[in-house]
């Protein structure tokens, strides 16, 4: 593309998919990289114990680090900023205070839509965590929950030890079927306190020991 004077005019990346005639404050972004760094992780832990998808995570991190809004994004604009608005309910952004992340609400806001069912955990029959006991030193805090009194307040709850494997915690239904698996390595006590509190149904210890009696 060339300028009236000659001038040869590269196209940023980032607007590739905008029509030349739209400039970036239609999306109302200013790249921030400190602040994508800072919260990229934290982020992805916090979603995963929401049970959302990596396409919701990629989506808001996008958003954060692309910049901010001043006004809700529609839908082509959250589409070019990597995710589809439809997929982000806004009670997942309700749950952001929680992490002490209440500056990223209103940006997770702009592109999320009301809930029908008012709730979007996934409540699983059984949890098992599995972990090598060779692994403790590299994951102090998986440690520390396995030997603490937490594990007993989650009686559909299993402890397994399996050589050379990372933690993790597998989630079956009522009929005993495997639905999901999440890596653990990275959370502490609290994490997999709170994980388990918002999936695991919750169960009496006798009701549950007759029902899975042998």
């Amino acid at each position: 593309m060339r300028a009236l004077n000659g001038t040869t005019l590269v196209r940023h990346p980032i607007c590739r998919h905008q029509d030349p005639s739209r400039d970036s404050s239609n999306l109302k972004a200013q790249i921030n990289k400190q602040i994508y760094k800072q919260y990229k992780y934290k982020l992805q832990i916090i979603f995963s114990t929401m049970g959302l998808g990596k396409s919701i995570v990629l989506g808001l991190l996008t958003v954060l680090y692309y910049g901010t809004a001043e006004a809700e994004f529609s839908s082509e604009d959250c589409w070019a900023l990597g995710f589809h608005k439809a997929n982000l309910l806004c009670s997942s952004c309700d749950q952001l205070p929680k992490f002490n992340l209440t500056d990223l609400t209103v940006h997770c806001k702009e592109c999320c839509h009301l809930d029908e069912s008012g709730s979007t955990e996934k409540i699983y029959h059984k949890a098992v965590l599995e972990v090598c006991t060779c692994k403790f030193g590299a994951y102090p805090q998986i440690q520390a929950f396995i030997k603490s009194h937490r594990p007993a307040q989650f009686p559909n709850l299993q402890i397994k030890y399996l050589r050379g494997l990372d933690p993790i915690i597998k989630l079956y239904d009522k009929d005993g079927h495997l639905q999901e698996t999440v890596a653990i390595e990275k959370w502490n006590t609290d994490s997999v306190e709170e994980f388990l509190n918002t999936h695991l149904v919750k169960v009496d210890d006798d009701d549950y020991l007759r029902t899975n009696m042998v």
